[in-house]
């Protein structure tokens, strides 16, 4: 991750760690060697960005689940509507057939 953000810090920790002379950023061999605060900096960000995104892909996941399933509640919702139209329907005709015989029967 270091090299692809400072490909000297990537020399910088070779050489450190071969223990061999001057490491490209004034350190001498055998030297603690601390990343420059702008590398610290942008490793941060990096990790910082790596989390939002891993963030929006768990929110892009969960909104995906919630959607499906409210995709599949108003379908259930649009069934039972259509049950209860039928329903109501077919009671309207039975009605309607009895009071055709009830006035037959007057």
């Amino acid at each position: 991750a270091i090299a692809a953000l400072d490909p000297a810090a990537s020399s910088t920790a070779n050489n450190n760690a071969a223990g061999s002379g001057d490491d490209n950023n004034g350190h001498s061999a055998g030297e603690v060697n601390t990343a420059p605060a702008s590398t610290t900096t942008a490793i941060a960000t990096t990790a910082g960005a790596n989390a939002n995104a891993q963030t929006v892909r768990a929110l892009q996941n969960r909104i995906a689940r919630l959607e499906a399933r409210l995709q599949a509640s108003t379908t259930a919702h649009a069934e039972d509507i259509r049950r209860m139209e039928e329903t109501i329907s077919e009671s309207n005709e039975a009605r309607d057939e009895c009071e055709r015989r009830a006035a037959e029967l007057e």
